[in-house]
């Protein structure tokens, strides 16, 4: 019958289009996973065959090559793409004291770059008969059981629940106090001001400092801190940078109101202790509560006001300190 034949036909030509789809799905199939099993060959190959020929040490760093490679824990000749950036970053900093940080870069075929931050001997905290600890701006430990305390690194007083390893941090980073000293080192370097012999944060609201080994600034507290560090250092500038053995106090813990005045040697040795810091920063001395006349119990004095814009920042560089590497950057940390 002609209208069964037409339905018979009908549906061999639908069999035949399942069929040759059926073999297109397939064939797709076999080219997928030939795509895939040659990418797979060819990222197994490269993994391996870069291999790591040359170190390259970027910026100032007081370790040779073989030791950093040893403090890493890798080798030449390791597969370069396989080597985990982060752990050799850790392993050398947490093995190699004067070393800050670390950022770890691959460059094909055969390089690995160490860019090295280094930690510098900038400041210290006295551990009594346990000698001195000395610490970078960061914080890290780089050296435990100093006698004496390097040239060009500064005391800090005040600091709380000090540690005492070397590679560690000094205190807790959520600590208060190193919360309160790291703000302060900041600002004050952000204005050029970082040749302290001395920094005493006990009293967060009378932030004390020795500039030079001479001149105490008393900053009262943290707000503030650029524009008081700039009007300090405008002060020293202008009336106290001519003689080395010229010895002052400066109040700039109201920057409206900064003033500085020469005091003599034996009082600036006195008032240096930590049991002999007498008066408050908010109080200029010498002068009357009640009638704000001065009392002349100084030799001289110089009363500054600090302009309402912040001068640039200064060029600054830190001393270097005893055996330490050499610093050429302010305390902040880049």
């Amino acid at each position: 019958m002609p209208g069964e034949s037409q339905s018979n036909n009908e549906k061999i030509q639908e069999l035949y289009r399942r069929n040759r789809k059926s073999k297109r799905k397939k064939n797709l199939g076999i080219l997928a996973a030939s795509i895939l099993a040659v990418a797979a060959i060819s990222l197994l190959i490269g993994l391996f065959a870069f291999k790591v020929d040359t170190v390259r040490i970027e910026g100032e760093c007081a370790y040779t090559e073989q030791e950093l490679i040893e403090a890493g824990d890798f080798s030449l000749g390791d597969a370069l793409l396989m080597l985990n950036g982060r752990s050799v970053s850790q392993n050398i900093v947490q093995r190699l004291a004067y070393v800050e940080s670390v950022r770890v870069k691959k460059k094909l075929p055969s390089t690995l770059v160490l860019e090295i931050t280094n930690a510098y001997e900038s400041f210290a905290v006295d551990l009594g008969s346990s000698g001195y600890v000395l610490f970078s701006a960061g914080g890290k430990i780089v050296a435990t059981g100093r006698t004496e305390l390097p040239e060009g690194c500064a005391e800090v007083v005040g600091l709380d629940n000090v540690n005492s390893l070397q590679g560690a941090q000094i205190c807790r980073k959520d600590s208060e106090k190193f919360r309160l000293f790291t703000d302060f080192i900041n600002g004050c370097a952000g204005q050029g001001l970082v040749e302290f012999t001395r920094i005493d944060v006990s009293d967060a609201y009378n932030i004390k400092a020795v500039y030079q080994g001479r001149i105490t600034l008393l900053f009262g507290g943290i707000g503030k801190i650029g524009l008081k560090a700039a009007g300090a250092q405008e002060i020293i500038k202008k009336d106290y940078s001519l003689s080395e053995q010229q010895y002052a106090e400066i109040d700039i813990s109201n920057p409206e109101r900064a003033y500085g005045k020469n005091i003599t040697p034996s009082r600036f040795e006195t008032e240096t202790l930590p049991e002999g810091e007498g008066e408050s920063a908010s109080q200029p001395e010498g002068q009357d509560a009640q009638s704000g006349t001065d009392a002349q119990t100084e030799p001289t004095a110089t009363q500054t006001t600090v302009p309402a814009t912040v001068p640039a920042t200064v060029p600054a560089t830190v001393p270097a300190a005893t055996d330490a590497p050499t610093a050429t950057t302010p305390y902040a940390q880049g």
